[in-house]
């Protein structure tokens, strides 16, 4: 799920999109490069924003949510609802050079309960931009607690 559309300067980070992809939707791109990778997925592309009354509406359908908005307010809303619906959580970020992973709810606290407020400066990429390195381990790392999750290995990122 992205409103977004694939700019040349995110190329470096999000290694999923092509030259030929800038200018096109990413959700659309992602699921048509996804599908190249195993015909045998079951991909739906959503493109449109993630706000917390699209979140309402999509998350009872999911056993998982995976997070890697660029709005942390976004992040609140999901954790919220992921506590909520006893959902796992599994949220990862970057800003320059620092990046983080964690899971959240289900058994596990929600986000908030780790960060109870917003923070008085939220990074955003536009002013510290991104490495794409680091977006690289962290997506690795998320990647991995999806999988503990799903695989349902002990310790579970949201025991």
């Amino acid at each position: 799920m992205d409103h977004d559309v694939v700019a040349a300067h995110n190329l470096h980070r999000q290694t999923i999109f092509r030259e030929s992809d800038v200018g096109r939707l990413k959700a659309e791109c992602a699921v048509r490069h996804l599908l190249t990778l195993n015909s045998e997925s079951q991909l739906v592309a959503i493109p449109r924003a993630m706000t917390p009354d699209a979140a309402m509406t999509l998350i009872p359908e999911f056993d998982i949510v995976i997070d890697a908005a660029d709005e942390v307010a976004v992040t609140y809303a999901l954790s919220d609802l992921c506590k909520r619906r006893n959902t796992p959580f599994i949220s990862a970020s970057v800003a320059g050079r620092m990046g983080y992973v964690g899971g959240f709810c289900r058994n596990a606290p929600s986000y908030r309960a780790i960060f109870p407020a917003l923070p008085d400066r939220v990074m955003t990429c536009g002013d510290t931009g991104v490495m794409g390195p680091v977006v690289a381990v962290m997506g690795a790392l998320q990647a991995q607690m999806v999988l503990d999750v799903l695989m349902d290995t002990t310790p579970s990122p949201s025991a």
